[in-house]
C-alpha cells in the first residue's frame, strides 16, 4: 500500500526552521521511503508546500506532479475506478497527467469536487495562487491522513509514525484513553497523541498559507445516504437478490480487467466473506481463499474455512499462529499503527500477508463491514431484543420503569448513575464528552426522523451510530499493517452502491430476534447453502485468558501507572475479573511503552520470557 505526505509552511514564517521540503523528506524516510522507493518529492515554486509519494500497488493508482511550473502540485493515491469516465465527462483529455486533471477539477470545483471522485483515495493538492493546500481522504476513511500543526506550519502523513518524528510533543491524550474505555474507538479527528489529529472519513482540510489558519468540513456523511422515500420503498423488496447484484458488481469493480492471478480471498469461514467467495466462485473460479488458524485456539478457524472451500470448490490455504510468534507481531502491530490496536486480533494479518506474498496473491478481498452494514454488531440484536422488551412494560408509569430497571440492574451501574449531575442519556447525546460524536448523533438522529416506528427508527439509528464510529478506525488499522507488508486490501461490502444501499434497507431486513445480519445470510444461502449461511463465526480468536491474561505484570511500574496513575494494586481484582478491561489496559499500556517511552520491543519481549512465557525474538517477525 502507498502513502503520500504533504507539508506547508506559514508565509509568515518562510524560510525559518519549519522547511516544507526537508519535512516531507523527513516523513517519507520515515515511512520507509529511502532506496529509490518513493517518487521524486515535488515543490511548489514559491517553496512554501511540498508533497511526495510512496507508490501503492500495481493495482492502485498513484502519482506526484507539478502544474503551471510548479504554481500547483499534487500527490494522490487510490483505487478510483470510473476515474477516467469523470474525466470525459467533464471534458478532460483522460491520456493526459492525472494529476493533472484532478487540479483542474479542484481549481473549478473547489472542495466539492471530491464529491464526484469514485472509491478510495487520498491527496493533498496545493495551489498557489490561493495560497492554499487541501488534503483530504475517501468517503470511508480506508486511506488515513493524520496531521500535525505548528506555530510554522503544518505537515499530513497516510502513517502516524513519521509525524512522531517531526519536533513536536509526544503525549498522551488523557480524553481518548477515555474515550477508548468507552467504545474500543476515537470518534473523529482525535488520536493518541496530543498534537497528532485525523481528518475524519468524508472530510476535508484546507491550510491557507497566507493567513496561517486552517479550516476543515465534510463532503460525506453516512447518514447523508438515508432517504425516507428510499427506506419505505424497500420494506417489500427481494433484499438478497438485489444486495447479490450490487456485491456482483462490486466484485466486478474490483477485479474487473486486473489479473485474477493477484488477488485471493481472506476467508476464515464467517458468512461475509464466504458468500463473497460464493460471488467470486462464479465469476472469478480461480481465486483461492487464505485464513490464519490460532494454534490452540478455541475454535479452528482453519476447519471452518475449510468447509466453506470445500462447498465452494476453492483453493484454501492456512496458515498458523503458535502463542511464541504471537508477542513480537502484537508488539509489531501497535508499532505499525502508531496507536493502541483495539484488537488482540490483529497480529493474525501478518501470518496471512506471509502466506498470500510466497502465493503472489498481494491484491486481498475481504469481508469487512458487512457487520456495521446490516446489524451484525452484538448491540444491535441486544438493543433489538431490549426495545421488544420494553413495550411489555410500556403501560406503567415513566418513573415505576425507572425504578425497575435501576432495580433489576447492578448495584455500581444504580451508584454511578445517581452520583451523575447531568442524567446518563444526556451524557450520550453530548457524545459522552465528545462533542464531534454529539454533532454527528444529532445529524444521525435529524436524518432517520422520518422513520415512523420509533422503535425501528432508534435501531436504524443505532446501526448507522455503529458505522460511524468504527469503520473508519477499522480500516485505518488494516491499511497502517498492510502498508509494510505489500498487500492491497478490498473491500467489496465498502463500494458506495452497496453502503447506500444498505443505508435504506429496512431493519426488518437486517434482523430479528434470533438472527442478525438476515440479508447477507439469505443472500449467502444459494452459494454455501442454508446450514453454513446460517452458522455463527464463533472461535477463531487469539484465547484472551492464556495469552493475554499472563501479561497483567506489566501494568506494575509501567507506562499507566507513570502516566495516567493507574493503581496496579488497587486495580487487580478489578481486571483479574474483566478480560475486556485487562486487554484494553494492556493494550495502552505497550503503545505508551514502545511509541512514546521508546522502549525496544526486544527489551519487552525479555521481559516476557522472563515471566514464564516462551516467545519468539522481534527480528524473527522482521524477516
Amino acid at each position: 500500500m502507498g502513502r503520500i505526505f504533504a507539508a506547508a509552511s506559514w508565509r509568515s514564517r518562510k524560510g525559518r526552521s519549519f522547511r516544507a521540503d526537508t519535512i516531507v523528506e523527513s516523513m517519507a524516510a520515515g515511512a520507509g521511503g529511502t532506496g529509490g522507493g518513493m517518487n521524486i518529492i515535488t515543490v511548489s515554486d514559491d517553496g512554501v508546500a511540498a508533497a511526495g509519494l510512496i507508490p501503492g500497488g500495481r493495482n492502485f493508482i498513484s502519482g506526484v506532479s507539478q502544474e503551471d511550473h510548479g504554481r500547483a502540485i499534487i500527490s494522490f493515491l487510490g483505487a478510483m475506478p470510473g476515474l477516467d469516465d469523470l474525466f470525459q465527462d467533464e471534458g478532460l483529455d483522460i491520456r493526459k497527467d492525472t494529476g493533472a486533471n484532478l487540479i483542474v477539477l479542484y481549481r473549478k470545483y473547489n472542495e466539492a469536487f471530491l464529491e464526484k471522485l469514485p472509491g478510495m483515495f487520498c491527496l493533498a493538492i496545493y495551489d498557489g495562487d490561493r495560497h492554499e493546500l487541501l488534503v483530504a481522504g475517501d468517503r470511508n476513511g480506508y486511506f488515513p491522513v493524520y496531521y500535525v500543526n505548528t506555530p510554522e506550519g503544518v505537515a499530513f502523513s497516510s502513517l502516524i509514525e513519521p509525524l512522531t518524528s517531526l519536533n513536536i510533543r509526544k503525549g498522551i491524550d488523557r480524553s481518548s484513553a477515555v474515550e477508548y474505555l468507552f467504545f474500543d474507538a476515537l470518534y473523529g479527528s482525535r488520536t493518541f497523541y496530543s498534537d497528532i489529529l485525523l481528518i475524519p472519513h468524508g472530510g476535508w482540510l484546507k491550510a491557507d498559507t497566507a493567513a496561517g489558519t486552517i479550516t476543515s468540513d465534510t463532503y460525506f456523511s453516512y447518514e447523508g445516504l438515508f432517504d425516507i422515500s428510499k427506506y419505505n420503498e424497500n420494506r417489500n423488496i427481494d433484499a438478497p437478490s438485489i444486495l447479490t447484484e450490487k456485491m456482483r458488481e462490486s466484485v466486478g469493480r474490483i477485479v474487473g480487467s486486473r489479473d485474477e492471478n493477484d488477488f485471493g480471498l481472506m476467508c476464515g469461514g464467517g458468512v461475509d466473506c464466504s458468500y463473497i467467495g460464493g460471488i467470486l466462485r462464479g465469476d472469478k473460479p480461480g481465486i483461492p481463499m487464505f485464513c490464519t488458524s490460532v494454534v490452540d485456539g478455541d475454535v479452528s478457524e482453519e476447519d471452518m474455512g475449510r468447509e466453506t472451500s470445500e462447498r465452494l470448490g476453492s483453493d484454501f490455504r492456512a496458515g498458523y499462529l503458535p502463542q511464541r510468534k504471537y508477542y513480537p507481531l502484537l508488539l509489531k502491530s501497535i508499532l505499525d499503527f502508531g496507536q493502541p490496536i483495539a484488537h488482540p486480533n490483529l497480529a493474525r494479518f501478518y501470518i496471512i500477508a506471509e502466506l498470500t506474498a510466497s502465493a503472489g496473491r498481494s491484491e486481498q478481498i475481504l469481508g469487512v463491514a458487512s457487520d456495521l452494514l446490516f446489524g451484525g454488531q452484538a448491540n444491535v440484536r441486544s438493543f433489538y431484543k431490549y426495545l421488544r422488551l420494553s413495550k411489555l412494560v410500556s403501560f406503567l408509569p415513566a418513573k415505576l420503569r425507572r425504578l425497575m430497571v435501576i432495580a433489576a440492574g447492578r448495584q455500581d451501574t444504580a451508584n454511578l448513575e445517581l452520583r451523575l449531575r447531568n442524567p446518563l442519556h444526556v451524557l450520550a447525546s453530548a457524545g459522552m464528552g465528545n462533542l464531534e460524536r454529539a454533532s454527528a448523533r444529532s445529524s444521525i438522529l435529524e436524518a432517520v426522523s422520518g422513520i415512523a416506528d420509533k422503535n425501528e427508527r432508534a435501531v436504524k439509528m443505532l446501526m448507522i451510530e455503529n458505522l460511524c464510529d468504527y469503520q473508519q478506525h477499522l480500516l485505518n488499522r488494516r491499511y497502517a499493517m498492510s502498508a509494510g507488508q505489500g498487500i492491497g486490501l478490498w473491500f467489496p461490502f465498502l463500494d458506495m452502491e452497496v453502503v447506500k444501499f444498505a443505508i435504506n434497507l429496512p431493519v426488518r431486513h437486517c434482523i430479528d430476534w434470533k438472527t442478525s445480519k438476515k440479508v447477507v445470510r439469505k443472500a449467502a444461502a444459494p452459494y454455501l447453502g442454508g446450514g453454513l449461511a446460517s452458522r455463527a463465526k464463533w472461535g477463531g480468536d487469539i484465547p484472551v485468558d492464556r495469552w493475554i491474561a499472563p501479561l497483567s505484570w506489566l501494568l506494575k511500574g509501567g507506562f499507566l501507572q507513570q502516566q495516567l496513575d493507574f493503581d496496579p494494586v488497587r486495580l487487580a481484582p478489578l481486571l483479574s475479573s474483566q478480560r475486556k478491561l485487562l486487554w484494553n489496559m494492556l493494550d495502552i499500556e505497550l503503545w505508551g511503552r514502545l511509541c512514546l517511552f521508546g522502549q525496544d520491543p526486544e527489551d519487552i519481549l525479555t521481559s516476557i520470557r522472563k515471566n514464564g512465557l516462551e516467545c519468539d525474538s522481534y527480528e524473527s517477525v522482521l524477516k
